[in-house]
């Protein structure tokens, strides 16, 4: 006698189902270590981690000006510790900042970076007021 395969089949196939109830338990969160919270942090776009960490700066260290040496450590790079400083200059334009220079004979020049809603001829003058 002939059994029908299809049958058969199906018969394992229905052996296979499990129990669908849900788990009472709720899953781990993503971030469930501080390593895994700093690997996660290194795959989002830099200025957006870049945006992030300038928000905790106070408004009036970032009104006078900041130098790359303060903005610099504060972001995590993607395959190294520490992003290059031409990334970390890419991601402030990016942001809308702006490099401004002041240059004096007598003194080593000074560059800082001031956010787009800073006048780069008022920046200038906070500039030359910091350095004499």
């Amino acid at each position: 006698m002939k059994t029908d395969p299809k049958n058969e089949l199906q018969g394992y196939l229905d052996s296979l189902i499990y129990d669908t109830q849900p788990d009472p338990t709720p899953p781990a969160p993503l971030s469930a270590t501080p390593r895994r919270d700093k690997y996660l942090a290194r795959w989002k776009p830099l200025p957006d981690r870049l945006g992030e960490a300038l928000a905790k700066f106070p408004l009036d260290l970032i009104a006078d000006g900041l130098h790359m040496d303060q903005v610099w450590p504060l972001v995590l790079g993607r395959q190294r510790e520490k992003p290059r400083a031409f990334e970390v200059a890419a991601a402030l334009r990016t942001l809308g900042w702006q490099r401004v220079r002041y240059y004096q004979d007598s003194a080593p020049s000074l560059t800082l970076w001031f956010p787009p809603e800073t006048d780069p001829t008022a920046a200038k003058a906070s500039m030359k007021a910091r350095k004499s």
